[in-house]
């Protein structure tokens, strides 16, 4: 259709005469209230304030009336040099586009292999799978497919599961825009994991929250399983390739549903299966160590260990050697939290070493011979608590003196911890 222009259309005609019209107090109000012009400028905002006018009759039609006095306030300040109006508003505008940035979520299309999505440049993007999603930022548009399920090609145990808690996984695969993938991230993505908490009790030693025998892990073919420890301070240390963190929730699902449990954070430069397994699924610690097979109970055996360094408790407040003719035993007994090789030191008040004769001394009643020593040396295969009675020569410990024992235990990935407890003899 073809409308002709100029003022005798008959169109034109039609629109003028169906056109709302503001009160003309309105109209002389809003314009009083618009800071005056000097006389010199009046021709160079001549143009602006008929737009102005004509635009303020078309808003009272719609009720803008009132947002249209405030904008034209704005105007005059912005003509008259007094632009500290717009500058907040192009920071508010500034700060909602960078809060838009921070985390946005691409389209996703479901496939055989999981959820997929083109991640744009430079922008926090995150992918959601079921309970669980994957936030990732790249310098270039990356694809990345994710899935809350091992591969179909995974033929491994890992599938093992303790009383009503299961093993979780998210699968993440990145390609960059030629298909080609992508081994490492230059920023480390966020992998979130939300576990339902069906099981009593939880793992210790660094591990609080977690469902009881449940460690998380990674993987690159979901047959080998390696621990991930938990982030110093909240973020990738120097040398890391992944971490984790845990984040508690006191949110109660209705109906026959447990509580739920903590939200697992694992943070990772590398795309892989992540994890929260069972231990016996474990096959390499998270020092890279090829461990024992589970239950084994030989040293590293993945069911009593667990990331990080060991907890080591003394047990009871008060030691009470011993003496006889022949030699003064000094009985403690201790705890510790996974697998470890332990070493037991005596010192006097001036810190010089005490021997202590491994004849005679024993530990979980098992006696020990040999030589005598100043660190007595032995490897704990079962955690739990140690019951010890360290033989020292007789006349060594001087009554009413103060000695202290020193325990530092091992672990199988070489975190060491040390504690002290004092006597008196």
């Amino acid at each position: 259709m073809h409308l002709r222009r100029g003022r005798n259309s008959k169109t034109e005609r039609m629109l003028r005469a169906a056109r709302p019209a503001a009160p003309d107090d309105l109209v002389q109000r809003l314009v009083a209230e618009v800071t005056p012009m000097r006389r010199a400028q009046a021709p160079r905002f001549a143009i602006a304030g008929v737009a102005t006018a004509v635009m303020l009759v078309g808003l009272a039609a719609v009720g803008g009336v009132g947002h249209a006095a405030n904008e034209l306030r704005h105007v005059a300040n912005i003509a008259t040099g007094h632009t500290h109006t717009f500058g907040k508003h192009l920071t508010v505008q500034m700060d909602q586009q960078s809060a838009a940035r921070a985390q946005y979520s691409p389209p996703t299309t479901t496939t055989d292999t999981g959820t997929k999505a083109t991640i744009p440049p430079n922008i926090a993007s995150t992918v959601p799978v079921g309970d669980s999603s994957v936030t990732l930022t790249s310098s270039t548009t990356i694809t990345a497919t994710v899935a809350n399920t091992l591969p179909s090609s995974v033929t491994s145990t890992a599938t093992i599961s303790s009383g009503a808690s299961a093993n979780q996984f998210v699968s993440v695969s990145l390609t960059d825009s030629s298909g080609n993938p992508i081994a490492t991230l230059v920023v480390p993505m966020s992998v979130s994991i939300s576990l339902t908490q069906t099981t009593t009790g939880s793992s210790s030693g660094g591990s609080g929250g977690l469902p009881m025998n449940y460690a998380v892990t990674f993987s690159t073919d979901g047959s080998n399983f390696q621990s991930i420890p938990e982030c110093t301070n909240g973020a990738l240390s120097s040398g890391q390739t992944a971490c984790y963190v845990l984040t508690s929730s006191n949110d109660v699902q209705s109906g026959s549903h447990a509580a739920a449990g903590p939200t697992v954070q694992i943070l990772s430069i590398k795309p892989g299966i992540f994890g929260v397994v069972y231990k016996a699924n474990i096959s390499t610690s998270e020092t890279g160590k090829t461990v024992p097979q589970a239950g084994s109970g030989k040293f590293g055996d993945p069911t009593r260990n667990h990331v990080g360094a060991p907890t080591l408790k003394q047990v009871g407040s008060t030691i009470t050697p011993q003496t006889t003719a022949n030699s003064t035993k000094v009985p403690f007994t201790f705890s510790v939290d996974e697998q470890a090789a332990v070493y037991i030191s005596i010192y006097d008040s001036q810190g010089n070493p005490v021997w202590i004769k491994t004849t005679g001394t024993t530990v979980r009643d098992h006696p020990y011979s040999g030589k005598t020593v100043h660190a007595f040396h032995t490897v704990i295969l079962r955690p739990g608590l140690i019951k010890t009675m360290l033989n020292v020569p007789a006349g060594t410990l001087k009554p009413g003196q103060t000695y202290k024992i020193r325990i530092t235990a091992v672990d199988f990935d070489g975190h060491k911890v040390t504690e002290f407890t004092t006597f008196t003899a």
